[in-house]
């Protein structure tokens, strides 16, 4: 019995090296397999780490400029500001204009007013004294002389008055 023992041993030896070299075999097809699908993960990860690469150099290029593009429009706005107030100041020279006008008018009718009043009086007083005609000649002239005088002061201060302000 003992030569049976050895020739089940022998033959569970040979099932068991067949069987082992059946999985050996199968271990080295899957590292195979694993080895070239490690190959073309790592030809993957190249392309894919030169396009992020790429991709990141873009996004810089991208910023840079962009950031140029937003320096460039703080000029625009800083002019847009000066214009604003070029602008509020030319609205108060021509409010302040239109009051020196309105003095000026307001200047030339009290004097007009006035000097029709005097001329007025003076004309009635000589019709009622009945000066004679040279009297009242001298004073339509006198009249006449001062109202004269009045005009071209008043035209004087308001070209004074026009002129200062507008400088």
């Amino acid at each position: 019995m003992w030569e049976i023992s050895v020739a089940v041993i022998a033959a569970a030896f040979v099932v068991l090296t067949v069987y082992l070299i059946m999985t050996l075999r199968t271990a080295r097809e899957s590292m195979q397999q694993m080895n070239s699908t490690i190959e073309r993960l790592e030809q993957q990860v190249d392309g894919l780490s030169g396009e992020a690469q790429q991709l990141l150099k873009n996004s810089r290029e991208m910023t840079a400029d962009l950031q140029g593009k937003v320096k460039s429009l703080d000029g625009v706005f800083a002019t847009a500001q000066q214009l604003g107030n070029s602008m509020q100041r030319v609205g108060s020279a021509v409010e302040q204009a239109g009051e020196a006008v309105h003095e000026v008018t307001s200047s030339v009718k009290q004097v007009s007013t006035a000097v029709s009043h005097n001329v007025t009086n003076k004309v009635q007083r000589a019709a009622a004294g009945n000066a004679n005609t040279i009297d009242m000649a001298i004073t339509f002239l006198t009249s006449g002389l001062q109202l004269w005088n009045t005009l071209k002061e008043t035209n004087k201060r308001g070209e004074e008055q026009h002129v200062g302000k507008q400088q």
